[in-house]
């Protein structure tokens, strides 16, 4: 079975992998996914660090080319990628074809952002003074990614949550956004959870 790697400072790296389940059919292997050693991490970091002068000092219409090219690709290809999330996340086909649309549409008018570059100019309290704010690019910036799949009994209590949370506080909300919640609010009272964690704060660390 295929091994999908890691693209690490412009290579294909990482042999330790694990299998990528369908969520709606256990028996549906996905694919081996590899996973990053700390020491991979570090080097991606240190690669994005590198290339970081040179994508600071682009210009705009280099910047919008190539989020543009993404977000036609993505688009163009949204049957093939959106057959392939909803493998992975057990979504039906229409979802997953769906939000496979909507990341092209975020790539595409976050190009257009690059075009819109803005700043600000503001008076000082000083005479003859001016305060001009510009946007620059800050950096590398490390993200990690939560993937929850959502049983469809607790989507229909979530719905009901947010149903009586709009009735209560005259307030709609999101049901997107009752997870991570929802999932704070678990861990917070799992007593299991609070006690492995207070344990290995109190391991004291090497000198």
């Amino acid at each position: 079975m295929r091994v999908y790697q890691n693209l690490i400072a412009g290579e294909w790296v990482g042999s330790d992998a694990v299998e990528n389940i369908n969520p709606s059919n256990t028996a549906d292997v996905i694919g081996l996914y590899a996973s990053a050693s700390a020491n991979e991490a570090r080097t991606a970091i240190v690669a994005a660090k590198a290339a970081f002068p040179a994508w600071s000092r682009s210009g705009v219409l280099e910047r919008h080319a190539i989020l543009k090219k993404a977000a036609d690709e993505i688009v163009a290809r949204k049957n093939e990628l959106g057959r392939l999330l909803a493998r992975e996340e057990g979504k039906t086909l229409a979802d997953g074809i769906g939000e496979t649309v909507r990341a092209g549409q975020i790539f595409e008018f976050f190009a257009g952002e690059c075009l819109r570059l803005s700043g600000e100019v503001l008076p000082s309290v000083r005479p003859g003074v001016g305060v001009e704010i510009t946007r620059e690019p800050v950096g590398v910036v490390g993200i990690i990614t939560l993937t929850f799949s959502c049983p469809t009994s607790v989507k229909a209590e979530l719905d009901r949550y947010a149903s009586l949370h709009a009735q209560t506080c005259g307030e709609a909300v999101d049901v997107a956004t009752l997870i991570p919640f929802m999932l704070e609010m678990f861990m917070a009272g799992d007593r299991g959870f609070r006690k492995g964690s207070k344990a290995k704060a109190a391991i004291p660390k090497p000198s």
